[in-house]
Parts: C-alpha cells; sequence; structure tokens
C-alpha cells in the first residue's frame, strides 16, 4: 500500500506470475464501512510485461475529486499452476513524483524509490504543503493543507473499529503565540464516531488560524465578558469573520496524538499597508491546494486580439460624413494579465515555486472569487541567499478566460 502520485508513473508489477497475467482495476471512493463507490473499472492484460503503469488510468477520474481509493486485483498461474490473486490498495491523488525520487511502484524497494505514504504520517504529520515556513495577509486567515493516505489495517479481533478509527485518525492540532499555547484542536479526517471509517473526500482536509466559531467565543477564551449591542450584532451581521481568528506564530502538527511525530510550522503575519497583497492558491506535489501569497508590487495589463476588414465609406465620405470607420475591427476580445512580487521570503521559498512552476491548476483570489490563471512564465531563477542576499520572486501570471464573456 502507498500514495500514489498520479501525475507520475505508478507501475503494478505482475507478482512474477506466468505471461497472460490479468490486472483488474478498480478506481472509486472509499465509502463509510469500507464502502466502494467505483467511477471507473478497468480489465488489462500483462501479456509479456513485468508490469503496467496505473497513473494515465486514474488521472481521468481527479478532475472532479481531490483522491481516490484504487484496487488492484493481480490474478495469474505460476508454471501454468492457478495462484491465489494478490490484491493492493491505494489512495491516489493528482499529484507528483521527482525523477530523484526514484519510480513509484506496489514492490517496495528503498533504495531507488520514496514511500510518501510513510513520510506524510510519519514526518510530515499529514501537512502536504511544500515549506514549514508559512507566510499569510494579516487581515486573512490561513489555510494549511493536511492528507490522510493510510489504510486501516483494522481486523475486528485486536482493536474494536472505533479505536483503530481514533487512533487512526485523530490529528492533534496546537496553535501557538511566541511560546504561548493559545488554543488546541482536534482534526479527525472523517471520524464521526463508532462504526464509522475514513473516508476518501475526508482525506485532504485544510486547518487554518480561523479557529473560533464566533467573536463571543474568542473574548470568552482570552478571559474576557462579552457584553453585545445593536452596533456590534450589526458589524458582526455583515463582517460575520473579521474577528474570528487568532494569529499564530506556530502551528504544531501532531498526528495520531504521538507527540514524536510532532511537525511544527513557523507562521509569519505581514502587514502591507502600501501595495495591494495577493494570495495564489496552486495544486502542488502531493496534489492539494497551497496558498502563496505576494504582499509588493503588482502590475496590471491587458492584451488585445482582434480581426479587421475595410470597408466602403464612400458614400457618406462624399456625403461629407468624415466618422465612418474605413477600417473596421471585429471579434474584438482580450486578456488581463499581472505581474506580482513576493517581498522578501527565505531561501527556502525556492521549494514552493518550483511546485508553483509544475502546478496545472493555479487560481487568484479577487474581490472574494477564486478566478483561474495560469503563470506565463517559462523560466524562474530559484534564488539562493548567498547570491542574492534578499530574495524576491516575480511572476507573470494570465487570467485564463477571455475578458468578454463569451464562454457559450
Amino acid at each position: 500500500m502507498a500514495l500514489i502520485l498520479a501525475r507520475s508513473p505508478y507501475l503494478i508489477y505482475n507478482q512474477g506470475f506466468d505471461d497472460n497475467a490479468s490486472l483488474s482495476l478498480d478506481i472509486g471512493l472509499l465509502l463509510l464501512s469500507w464502502g466502494i463507490e467505483n467511477v471507473g473499472q478497468y480489465v488489462l492484460n500483462f501479456r509479456k510485461q513485468k508490469y503496467i503503469d496505473i497513473s494515465p488510468l486514474i488521472r481521468d477520474f481527479l478532475i472532479d475529486n481531490n483522491a481516490l481509493n484504487v484496487r488492484a486485483v493481480i490474478s495469474g498461474d505460476i508454471n501454468e499452476v492457478p495462484q491465489s490473486d494478490v490484491v493492493v490498495v491505494n489512495i491516489a491523488t493528482d499529484g507528483y513524483s521527482y525523477y530523484e525520487d526514484g519510480v513509484q511502484k506496489d514492490t517496495k524497494n528503498p533504495t531507488n524509490s520514496k514511500d510518501f505514504e510513510d513520510i506524510l504520517s510519519n514526518e510530515l504529520g499529514f501537512y502536504a504543503g511544500s515549506n514549514n515556513v508559512v507566510y499569510r495577509n494579516e487581515g486573512k486567515a490561513l489555510n494549511i493543507p493536511l492528507l490522510n493516505p493510510i489504510l486501516s489495517e483494522f481486523d475486528g479481533i485486536t482493536t474494536t473499529l472505533e479505536e483503530e478509527s481514533k487512533n487512526l485518525n485523530n490529528t492533534l492540532i496546537n496553535y501557538y503565540k511566541g511560546t504561548e499555547l493559545v488554543r488546541t484542536k482536534t482534526t479527525d479526517f472523517g471520524v464521526y464516531g463508532a462504526g464509522t471509517v475514513l473516508v476518501t473526500s475526508e482525506r485532504v482536509q485544510y486547518i487554518t488560524e480561523s479557529t473560533y466559531d464566533t467573536f463571543e467565543e474568542r473574548v470568552e477564551e482570552d478571559g474576557g465578558t462579552y457584553e453585545t449591542s445593536s452596533c456590534i450584532e450589526a458589524f458582526l451581521e455583515e463582517y460575520p469573520d473579521e474577528y474570528a481568528y487568532y494569529p499564530a506564530t506556530r502551528i504544531q502538527i501532531v498526528p495520531r496524538s504521538d507527540y514524536s511525530k510532532a511537525y511544527d510550522l513557523s507562521v509569519y503575519s505581514v502587514s502591507e499597508c502600501k501595495y495591494d497583497s495577493h494570495r495564489i492558491t496552486f495544486v502542488n506535489k502531493f496534489g492539494v491546494k497551497e496558498e502563496l501569497w505576494f504582499f509588493k508590487k503588482s502590475i496590471d495589463s491587458i492584451s488585445k486580439e482582434k480581426e479587421s476588414f475595410k470597408a466602403n465609406v464612400f458614400s457618406s465620405y462624399v456625403s461629407g460624413d468624415l466618422s465612418k470607420h474605413s477600417y473596421r475591427d471585429y471579434n474584438v476580445n482580450a486578456r488581463e494579465s499581472m505581474t506580482l512580487n513576493t517581498g522578501f521570503v527565505p531561501e527556502s521559498f525556492k521549494e514552493n515555486f518550483k511546485q508553483l512552476m509544475l502546478s496545472e491548476s493555479v487560481w487568484i483570489e479577487m474581490d472574494d472569487l477564486e478566478l483561474p490563471i495560469n503563470i506565463k512564465n517559462t523560466e524562474l531563477e530559484l534564488k539562493k541567499s548567498v547570491n542574492d542576499k534578499l530574495i524576491n520572486y516575480t511572476i507573470d501570471i494570465e487570467f485564463s478566460y477571455d475578458k468578454i464573456n463569451n464562454i457559450f
């Protein structure tokens, strides 16, 4: 069992069976009580091949899902003697591995491949971002991605399903302001009570600094006394999230309540009073959405496309009307673009920008809308502090739609 990053090859081996072994592939969503809702099925033949790359078959169904359950059944003979089926079950996302990570495959080989499930669960505390240093706008809540790729090994004998679910899925989130622990919450990765399991739709979650449901809750937890008034109620009704979050400088993620596996994120809040800040969201290496802020100077531009023809304006011209167009434009449309700057960031942000450049899905937040964009840059220098001293990244983006609505 492993995490399949479907933008890179994932190899299913024929398990040493004779030629013409078969591979049955079920792609779907893991539901409560281990039920499966299939979205795709394939039956393949290895013929004389030793392995089959299943990633292209999975990606077709990741368009509408952030994670999928993939069950592979390998059937065949050895020396013409029928053998028991080999079943391999994995979780898949629309992520990718680097060349240096080695090949993804169902056969463990630590010398040339990484186990991303093990890295996420035992090294990163299910944190699926690209950096342990996170910047955010001071006036906005921060969303941090978590990904749980683990499939339970519950056998119904040694533990109860409730015990197994709690052991597997409970993730403790500690919020620190300096050295002070200001809030603790638990993310339950889809465990709603006894008898339920971690479903596919809950495998990707986002924790945030918006840790309070109401402003009243925040006041009371800070030791204050909440006194309401018509003005306060009117303000909070219009801006319900204005004071809902508690800014943290460090977030600690503890999977399965095991403090030996705690993973720390350093959070830096940036207050920018001169320039408009812009939040970019992109699908990263693990196939989850990650945020990246650009705090400094931005430049807006627009690029127009058109067709034209030369019109006959003779009759109007000889009558003294000079207002007619001899050359007329038609099918005019345009696309807007922007140049964005981060401001000074740590050298470790080169990983963020490497994954941004490799992303196929990118968005920008504008006027409370999440709008699709494309990265125009085909080259980007990954900067080092020894060379650049203070590091600022500049990227060019283009909105991925025409300005005049012609979607139909």
